[in-house]
């Protein structure tokens, strides 16, 4: 060709060779800085989507964190809880093992948030709330340990818990919803970077086509973005697979016609289909499940996903048929697998054994029930004790009445009653001077005062003509040792004064009789 050209141009055909080789040169160098334009362009959107990308990935981590404190301190609530009830010390054991994994969570969230003020205040907020939370499940293990049930039951009834639970719920809220935000927020970021790289590298593409070199160059560079791609394909492939066996959980997949494409192992042991055989079948062949109560099939809700694209649950008391025939109870929730764009491509389905939770909440069950009868049992005695200390006491001839701090009378007998407060039936809630009157409150509140200062009374007094009685004051103290009131014992002693008064009476009388005998003996002497 080119001595064809040479024969026909003559000496031409140098210079003309000449100016196109400078015209591929020119192109080759328009080429050659378009793709180094280009691929600055392009490193630089990279970067920013990487950036962006990874403030989406911290982002969803702190989120994560959040998650795992809210469970943890549930987890220490119920552990605390089912302590004081049972007085189980593996309750503890666990309690403290999730208090552990929660601070750790906690400093976690910390450190992903320094860079966010107002996450670091909550996140001090939240510090000292947990704090108070520990001290009081601390100081209710202390009081189940050393004074029983009871007293750290009452200690639960006046401690702060709801307002600690709200507030701690509440800061976790409202740190999830600033992390939210910024995730939006970020990930609108993220995508507008991929909107910007994919624009430029559509431009990339026109402008290589037109430019030979550059588009080998490009195609050599899409075949690297491929295999890089693949490899992260892979690389997802594995992660994914490691994942389904380290979850606690079964989990099993399947795609848009409800044939199974994935099983973890212990989706396999429940259902007793290993992943070789399952894969491809239909869900109902695999996951069959029937109602513990009627024993008739139940609906798996994989169909429902798919026809409404929501999350199912399962409803209560199903039981799921083992391979071999075997059955066990479950609860388990399915959920829509979608695309991109959205689109429902599958569901995945999570289930567990409830076999031992059914067994700790029927063990709670019987014991609560054992427990309630033993109270109602008690209850039935200390009424009949009380009945029965009330017919005592209200028999007894004496008088006999409790007095509250507030000089408010709590109780009386019947004899006390008929005497300061004849034709009433209750006095209770009524002070003492509005039951003595006036007269006779002047004399007795000194002693009151004195008893309710801790000190016992006693004095003979004469509350009616012609009666006397005899009455004594004891104080009633709490278990912090303050006086809540004071008890009233009344003897009467009318006809012990009355031959008092006979005595003194004849005394005087025989007194009289002795120094008139005195007087005649003087004057017979005389």
């Amino acid at each position: 060709m080119k001595k064809i050209l040479k024969a026909s141009m003559g000496i031409t055909a140098v210079p003309q060779r000449s100016s196109f080789e400078a015209k591929i040169l020119i192109a080759f160098t328009a080429a050659v800085l378009v793709v180094v334009a280009l691929f600055a362009i392009t490193w630089q959107l990279e970067k920013e989507a990487s950036e962006a990308a990874r403030w989406v990935a911290h982002t969803q981590e702190v989120i994560t964190n959040i998650a795992r404190a809210r469970a943890d301190t549930l987890q220490v609530e119920f552990s605390t809880q089912n302590y004081r009830l049972t007085g189980d010390v593996a309750q503890l054991l666990e309690r403290d093992a999730t208090i552990a994994t929660r601070e750790a969570v906690l400093q976690k969230i910390q450190q992903l948030t320094r860079d966010n003020p107002e996450q670091q205040q909550r996140w001090n907020g939240l510090r000292a709330v947990v704090n108070q939370r520990i001290e009081i499940s601390k100081h209710v293990e202390w009081l189940r340990k050393t004074q029983g049930q009871e007293a750290a039951t009452a200690f639960v009834a006046t401690a702060p818990l709801r307002e600690t639970r709200e507030r701690t719920y509440r800061l976790l809220r409202e740190m999830e919803a600033e992390e939210t935000r910024l995730l939006a927020l970020r990930s609108a970021e993220q995508q507008h970077g991929r909107q910007t790289l994919l624009v430029s590298g559509a431009l990339a593409t026109l402008l290589l086509l037109v430019l030979l070199v550059s588009t080998y160059a490009l195609i050599r560079r899409q075949l690297r973005i491929a295999d890089a791609s693949q490899r992260a394909l892979a690389d997802n492939e594995d992660s994914l697979s490691a994942l389904l066996h380290s979850i606690g959980d079964a989990v099993l997949a399947t795609d848009i016609d409800g044939r199974i494409t994935r099983m973890n192992p212990l989706a396999e042991r429940l259902t007793g289909w290993p992943l070789a055989q399952a894969r491809g079948r239909p869900v109902n062949e695999v996951f069959c499940i029937i109602n513990e109560q009627t024993r008739q099939p139940a609906e798996v809700p994989v169909d429902r996903v798919l026809a409404t694209g929501t999350l199912q649950e399962l409803a209560n008391h199903t039981l799921l048929v083992h391979r071999n025939g075997s059955e066990c109870p479950i609860a388990d929730s399915a959920a829509p697998i979608r695309d991109a764009q959205g689109l429902v491509r599958g569901v995945v389905l999570v289930f567990r054994d409830e076999t031992t939770p059914r067994q700790v909440q029927r063990s709670i069950r019987d014991h609560n029930l054992l427990l309630e009868q033993r109270v109602q049992e008690r209850t039935v005695q200390l009424q009949e004790s009380q009945e029965h200390l009330r017919s005592v006491i209200s028999n007894v001839p004496a008088l006999i009445a409790y007095v509250d701090a507030q000089q408010r009378y709590v109780y009386v007998n019947k004899p006390y009653l008929q005497r300061f407060a004849p034709g009433q039936t209750d006095i209770a809630g009524r002070t003492v001077r509005e039951i003595l009157g006036p007269e006779r409150y002047a004399v007795v509140s000194p002693m009151v005062a004195e008893v309710l200062k801790g000190q016992p009374q006693g004095y003979d007094w004469q509350p009616f003509p012609g009666v006397w009685q005899v009455i004594r004051y004891m104080p009633k103290r709490d278990s912090y040792g303050q006086v809540e009131g004071y008890y009233v014992l009344g003897s009467d002693i009318t006809e012990r004064k009355q031959a008092e008064e006979k005595i003194q009476a004849l005394n005087a009388e025989l007194s009289q009789r002795v120094r008139d005998l005195e007087q005649v003996g003087r004057e017979l002497k005389t």
